[in-house]
């Protein structure tokens, strides 16, 4: 979970589900696109 890996001292770049990315598929599709316009 995210909690256990900030827990951890990971970082966690990517997280689903949230309420804005309800599976990880759409998470990982927005990830890529806000990294891709760096």
């Amino acid at each position: 979970t995210v909690k256990a890996s900030l827990e951890k001292g990971l970082r966690v770049d990517i997280q689903a589900p949230t309420p804005e990315n309800p599976s990880m598929t759409m998470a990982l599709e927005k990830y890529i696109k806000a990294q891709n316009k760096k």
